[in-house]
């Protein structure tokens, strides 16, 4: 990834905001970090990030990231801390007849 890229990070928590832009700043990346889905919505019309990262929280900002970074064309990566299938569904990752999500739907 050339140090030029832009990545934004979208999640509540403000220490795991703070880890993520130490930790992709370390590598001489520019980070740009949001608290809320709102806010991250409201910068994608001045600007676009090459990448978008975005956590298992808030609720529905997987779908909202996953919609937004398909209709502008940018690369979105989903952290999944949780292991909720539902998240998955949501965000496009599964469908409800993936093998995975009916194996996880069982031992839950």
């Amino acid at each position: 990834m050339d140090s030029n890229n832009k990545i934004w990070i979208a999640e509540d928590d403000a220490s795991l905001r703070w880890v993520m832009d130490k930790a992709l700043s370390r590598a001489s990346l520019t980070v740009r970090s949001f608290e809320s889905g709102d806010d991250l919505l409201a910068a994608l019309k001045n600007s676009k990030p090459d990448i978008i990262i975005s956590m298992t929280d808030p609720p529905l900002l997987n779908y909202w990231t996953s919609y937004y970074s398909k209709k502008h064309q940018i690369p979105w990566f989903y952290w999944s801390m949780d292991l909720y299938p539902e998240a998955f569904v949501s965000a496009g990752l599964l469908n409800k007849t993936n093998f995975i999500y009916k194996r996880l739907i069982n031992k839950l």
